[in-house]
């Protein structure tokens, strides 16, 4: 068995336990981020055979330098997004299916058509032309980490790097009339605002995180495919859920989506 296969199946294991990853064995930890993003295709294709849900889309995180400076990361990190974990508009769900919970206020995006690698490098422009809609979307997240961060970042990108899920708002496909980096975005625990925060917050504009995940996947010859979304990175800062809790996020504009914590 590959190093990448064992790695994956620890992981996949630990998250249909719901308990916390510890530090992988030397013999399977990935050592660069190019193993990580190995490691975390094969644990998609593990649980797409366990009917744990295709991969649908893409999350980016650590694009903002406040998160940047908490997780002590200076570069953004991706994982993938399973069908079985996605929701529209809304959602409940129990707090026993997370270790620590989480959410943060994105805009999303929604491929046009397939993201050809041949096409690299992509900038901000050319990422634009592949992106069909954009929408308001809550990142679930879960800190299912020992010792968080120091069990390494290419371990943190193979286990899709704290993703647990997402909210995805309804599409606005005419978007190109909104200046994405201007817009603003709040989110709410219980109804009171928790944090503010503006598109430009992410890499300067959320498509340069778009092209940044793009030149990233053309790097590894990998398509992004028409239909699949983008999570850009979150306009605020994370706000973990301790217990029963209703959340709510706005991004003006573009619209919000709520998610339920029991």
């Amino acid at each position: 068995m590959s190093r990448e296969m064992t790695a994956a199946q620890l992981i996949s294991a630990t998250r249909q336990a719901c308990t916390t990853l510890a530090p992988l064995p030397d013999t399977c930890r990935p050592e660069t981020l190019d193993e990580g993003y190995s490691v975390q295709e094969v644990l998609h294709g593990i649980l797409t055979e366990r009917r744990a849900g295709h991969r649908v889309g893409y999350k980016i995180g650590c694009t903002t330098r406040v998160m940047q400076e908490n997780l002590g990361i200076d570069h953004p990190c991706a994982g993938s997004v399973s069908a079985v974990d996605v929701y529209e508009s809304s959602a409940e769900l129990p707090l026993a299916n997370f270790v620590n919970p989480g959410v943060e206020c994105e805009i999303g995006v929604v491929m046009a058509r397939d993201l050809d690698p041949a096409l690299a490098p992509f900038d901000r422009e050319s990422a634009a032309d592949f992106v069909r809609a954009v929408m308001p979307a809550i990142e679930v997240v879960d800190n299912r980490y020992q010792n968080g961060p120091a069990i390494g970042v290419p371990t943190l990108v193979a286990d899709d790097f704290f993703g647990a899920g997402a909210v995805l708002g309804k599409p606005v496909e005419d978007w190109r009339a909104l200046d994405l980096a201007a817009l603003t975005g709040r989110v709410s625990v219980d109804g009171e605002v928790r944090d503010t925060g503006q598109g430009a917050a992410v890499m300067g504009h959320p498509l340069e995180a778009v092209a940044w995940f793009a030149n990233l996947k053309a790097k590894r010859g990998e398509i992004i495919k028409a239909g699949e979304f983008i999570l850009t990175g979150s306009l605020t800062v994370v706000q973990w859920i301790e217990g029963p809790a209703d959340v709510a996020i706005e991004i003006d504009g573009i619209g919000g989506v709520s998610v339920g914590f029991r």
